[in-house]
């Protein structure tokens, strides 16, 4: 036929039958071939299933190797493995590795690793590894680890250990960890930390600390922390610490702390504190302390405080402090102060003080004082003060003082004084001060003496018999004095 362009050419039926003829040239020769030998040239070659298992991707016997030389010497059945080297000389059954490394030279079966190196070489079985190098080289079974190095060179059984290096290096059975580097170098059973570096480097048995850094470094047995801070580097056994620094650095056993640094370096034994700073700083023994700054820094033993810096800087044994800032500063012993600053700055021994700064700045022996400021600044020893400001100042031995400001300002031993300001500023020794304002700046020694205002007059001892009689109001079975302005002499009616 003429020479024809293709471009002339009619348009050939679809679909192809494969058998059209078609030239083509073939090692220089115009040679004919069906249009099905083109096509056959471009179809897609589909691989076998062995050609797929031998491309580093097995898929059989239980196994499932995903990447470059995942499960390369395997030995375990049923065993998955994700990543470049996962399950790497795998010896244990039922594993599942994903991640680079995922349990590489893996021991045990049962292991469950997520994570770049997670339970690499690891000899444990029942093992949940997640997260970077978490449980690597764990020794023990039983093990759950999430986060990076989590729980990695566990040498015990049944840890949990949640967070960056949770439960690191831990050599303790029993171990629940949560929080960054919690329980980390852990070295005892029966521990459970929550928090950051909570129970780190831990060392007593039984501990459970949540908080920041609570428990961290604490070395005794069967320690309760709840807190930041809370029963840090402490060395004392039997300690319960509930709050911010409580009980931090305690060295002493049998201490409960609750509150803000509540016996906050605290070295005695068997010590209960409450409150704020209660018992912080405090040496002494059997310290019972219950408000804030309570027992603050106390050194006496025996000692109970109860009220806002009650007993707070005390030094002495055997006291019981209620009420704010009573018997703070207290240095004597034997002492029981009941009221708000009694007892304040006292040095005396053996005192009793109830009321208002009772006591206050007492330096005196063998004191009883009842009263507002009973006995206050008070110097003298063997004084019994009842009243407001009775014997408040006094300095002498041997005081006896009953009513509102009774012996206040006295100086005058072996006193006696009954009545609103009696023997008030006396100066006597050896004195009997009865009634209102009686003996009132008395200087006058071995005096009795019986104040105006509780001594009627008479002109007559008839008169006054006249006068006292049961129909007045006289008592029976009473004896009434009175001055015979006559004779100016003490007389008596008897009814």
């Amino acid at each position: 036929m003429a020479n024809v362009k293709i471009s002339q050419l009619i348009a050939a039926a679809t679909p192809l039958t494969g058998t059209e003829e078609i030239p083509v040239v073939q090692s220089g020769t115009t040679v004919k071939a069906t249009a099905q030998d083109i096509a056959d040239l471009v179809a897609p070659t589909i691989p076998t299933l062995q050609q797929v298992l031998d491309n580093d991707h097995t898929l059989s016997n239980g196994q499932n190797y995903q990447g470059t030389s995942a499960g390369f010497s395997n030995s375990g059945n049923n065993v998955n493995a994700i990543g470049y080297q996962a399950a790497y000389t795998n010896l244990g059954d039922n594993v599942n590795a994903i991640g680079y490394d995922a349990a590489n030279n893996n021991h045990n079966s049962f292991v469950n690793a997520m994570g770049t190196s997670a339970a690499k070489n690891n000899l444990g079985s029942y093992v949940n590894a997640i997260g970077s190098e978490a449980a690597i080289d764990n020794a023990k079974s039983y093990v759950n680890a999430i986060g990076y190095q989590a729980a990695s060179s566990n040498q015990k059984d049944y840890v949990s250990a949640i967070g960056y290096q949770a439960g690191i290096t831990n050599s303790g059975a029993n171990l629940n960890a949560i929080g960054y580097q919690a329980a980390s170098a852990n070295s005892k059973q029966y521990v459970n930390a929550i928090g950051y570096k909570a129970g780190f480097s831990n060392s007593g048995t039984g501990l459970n600390a949540i908080g920041y850094e609570a428990g961290n470094g604490n070395t005794q047995a069967y320690v309760n922390a709840i807190g930041r801070f809370a029963a840090k580097t402490n060395t004392g056994q039997y300690v319960n610490a509930f709050g911010i620094s409580a009980a931090q650095e305690n060295t002493k056993d049998d201490t409960n702390a609750f509150g803000s640094e509540a016996a906050y370096q605290n070295t005695g034994s068997d010590v209960n504190a409450f409150g704020s700073s209660a018992a912080s700083g405090n040496t002494g023994s059997q310290v019972y302390a219950f408000g804030g700054q309570a027992a603050y820094q106390n050194i006496g033993q025996n000692v109970n405080a109860i009220g806002y810096q009650s007993a707070k800087a005390n030094t002495g044994s055997n006291v019981n402090s209620i009420g704010e800032q009573s018997a703070n500063l207290n240095t004597g012993t034997n002492i029981n102060a009941f009221g708000y600053i009694t007892a304040l700055n006292n040095s005396g021994t053996s005192l009793n003080a109830i009321g208002y700064s009772a006591a206050s700045n007492n330096s005196g022996d063998e004191v009883n004082a009842i009263g507002n400021t009973a006995a206050g600044g008070n110097s003298g020893d063997f004084v019994n003060a009842m009243g407001a400001f009775a014997a408040t100042g006094n300095t002498g031995t041997n005081v006896i003082a009953i009513g509102n400001t009774s012996a206040n300002s006295n100086t005058g031993s072996n006193l006696v004084a009954m009545g609103n300001g009696a023997a008030y500023g006396n100066t006597g020794v050896g004195v009997i001060a009865m009634g209102q304002s009686a003996g009132n700046n008395n200087g006058i020694s071995s005096a009795t003496i019986i104040s105006n205002s509780s001594m009627p007059t008479y002109s007559s001892h008839a008169n006054a018999v006249a006068a006292i009689t049961i129909g007045a109001g006289g008592s029976t079975g009473s004896t009434y004095l009175y001055l015979n302005t006559t004779t100016d002499s003490i007389g008596a009616v008897r009814l």
